[in-house]
């Protein structure tokens, strides 16, 4: 397999950041002013009482920790590729549930739920198909 071009390492690494500081801004929304999550994505004023929205806004930290690490150490060990697209992966059906039960959302609510699993999925084979690449490059050196 041939060895990933300079271009694609600087993709990799600008969108684990990217993806990390995303994440780390879902979280603090979550976190510091849940209501405008509310009202963002529900049209609602802030309810919840079992606190779910900050469990998911941890989630979204967790994320937001594992992409910078991987950002900090993917060229080195690739493995971390692989560890962010599984994590990635694994919101998969999460969204796409969310928007068919909940019970009041906005458009940008609707449109980000819609449109998240399959950008996770499309960024989850860019860092499977680099990791392979990747490894592949240390095999054959």
């Amino acid at each position: 397999m041939p060895a990933l071009e300079s271009r694609h390492r600087t993709l990799i690494t600008l969108l684990l950041l990217v993806l990390a500081v995303w994440d780390f801004a879902l979280w603090a929304v979550t976190f510091i002013a849940p209501e405008l999550w509310m009202d963002q994505v529900h049209g609602r004023t802030m309810a919840d009482p079992m606190g779910l929205l900050r469990r998911t806004g941890a989630m979204w930290l967790a994320f937001a920790i594992f992409q910078f690490l991987a950002f900090l150490n993917w060229r080195r060990a690739p493995f971390w590729l692989c560890l962010v697209a599984g994590m990635r992966l694994s919101e998969l059906l999460a969204d796409w549930t969310y928007l068919g039960f909940a019970e009041s959302l906005t458009t940008t609510g609707r449109i980000s739920l819609a449109v998240t699993p399959v950008a996770n999925i499309a960024i989850s084979g860019l860092f499977l198909w680099a990791y392979f690449r990747a490894r592949d490059e240390r095999l054959d050196a």
